[in-house]
């Protein structure tokens, strides 16, 4: 079953990173994003840079310790509020995330590497 039909079935994605990751970016993350779920999930990879502030961030050096609170947390959040989240995250990847926005920026950061060396 695909992650946008299996996701239809749930309230809230869960993408626990943990600190070996740090330097990697997990790119389920836009699909999860794109199914309109809210996401729990640790900071880590940038994956806040992301989610913004409608992501559900637990912490990533004290895993154990902060992911039962969070789960606790979610459990109680009404389900208004946590579609609010999920079609916010949908909302900001559409915007902010799509293959448009990311071209101009990848188009962008290396029009200014070959700037900087033609001046260097």
């Amino acid at each position: 079953m695909d992650c946008m039909a299996w996701a239809q079935r749930v309230d809230v994605l869960i993408n626990p990173r943990l600190l070996i990751w740090e330097n990697s970016f997990p790119s389920k993350i836009f699909q999860y994003g794109i199914t309109g779920k809210a996401i729990l999930s640790t900071r880590i990879g940038g994956v806040d840079e992301v989610l913004g502030e409608h992501g559900i961030y637990f912490e990533a050096d004290n895993l154990e310790e902060s992911l039962r609170p969070k789960l606790r947390e979610v459990a109680d959040m009404d389900r208004v509020e946590l579609r609010r989240r999920g079609t916010a995250i949908r909302n900001r990847i559409l915007k902010d995330f799509n293959w448009d926005i990311q071209a101009r920026r990848m188009v962008e950061f290396l029009t200014g590497l070959v700037a900087g060396r033609r001046s260097g």
